[in-house]
Formats: structure tokens, sequence, C-alpha cells
């Protein structure tokens, strides 16, 4: 009889943890469901997240220029297309931009990265000049900037020479 009533206790005490747990999920996306009006997942820089170079030093990039940048948070690196070529490099953030349901992504980091590398495939000489320069600027970068609703991600070195990534 002992047993029972022990077992019966446990199942009431279970049962409470469980309704209490599934009742503060439903709060949790009841309250982010009301921040985020159009469903739309608030970006970050996490590896799935892939990156379109629209803008180099001040000027608009060409729509037939393909330059990606995508970070993996967990191993510390990045990589992406650069034209012709692909590229890879270590990096490391003093503050890393982060968000909430209830707070927007804004952010700004100083960024240090290290260890860039690429492929040397050739090209017609214009995606080559564009490459040049885009690798020229990434490896002087040290500071990273995410716009106020999280779609615009900004490398620059101390403001300088900015490289504008929109979301895709």
């Amino acid at each position: 009889m002992e047993k029972h009533k022990t077992y019966s206790i446990f199942i009431s005490h279970f049962s409470f943890f469980i309704f209490l747990l599934l009742a503060s999920c439903s709060t949790l996306i009841t309250h982010h469901s009301s921040l985020d009006t159009q469903h739309t997942p608030l970006p970050t820089l996490d590896k799935e997240a892939v990156w379109q170079l629209v803008e180099m030093a001040g000027r608009p990039v060409q729509q037939s220029t393909v330059i990606t940048l995508q970070f993996n948070p967990e191993a510390g690196t990045l990589r992406g297309q650069s034209t012709c070529n692909t590229y890879c490099a270590d990096y490391t953030l003093s503050h890393p931009p982060s968000h909430s349901a209830t707070q927007p992504l804004s952010h700004s980091a100083t960024l240090k990265l290290s260890h860039l590398t690429h492929t040397d495939i050739q090209c017609a000489e214009a995606q080559m000049n564009t490459e040049e320069r885009f690798l020229a600027l990434l490896a002087k970068t040290n500071q990273l900037s995410l716009s106020p609703d999280g779609w615009t991600l900004t490398l620059s070195a101390k403001g300088r020479n900015p490289l504008v990534f929109s979301l895709q």
C-alpha cells in the first residue's frame, strides 16, 4: 500500500511539473509571436545565414558579381565565394552580436580575422580585380556591425571602406 501511495505522489508531482513546463513554453511562444508580426525570425551570425555583398567601399556591387559571406560561430570561422574563388578565415568577436525575442538585433563588435586564405582560380580580369579589392578590404576589417533590423551586415576598417552585405 505504501508503494502505491508513493507512486501516486510521484505521478502527481511529475504531472504538475510537465504542466508547468508546457505552460511556460506556451507563454514563450505566445510572447515571441506577438513581437514577430511577420513570422520571420531575426537573422543572426549562425552558420545557416548567407550574406551577399551589395556595396564595397561606398560603391554598389554589380548584380552579376557574386561575393558571399557565411559565419560558423561554433568553429570561429567564416567562408564565402569571392567572384571566381572561395575564401575562409578564422575570426573572433570582442562583443558578439546577440538578440532575444524582446530586443532587436543591433550591435557592433570588434572583429579580428586571422589565417585568411583563398583558392587561386583565374577568371576574367574585371572579376579578378573586384575579388582582389574585396579580399584586401576584408583582410583589413576590424569592425562588424548589424543594422537595427538585422538584415544588413557591415564590415569595415575603423569605419572606412565598408563592405556591406545583405542577408540572402
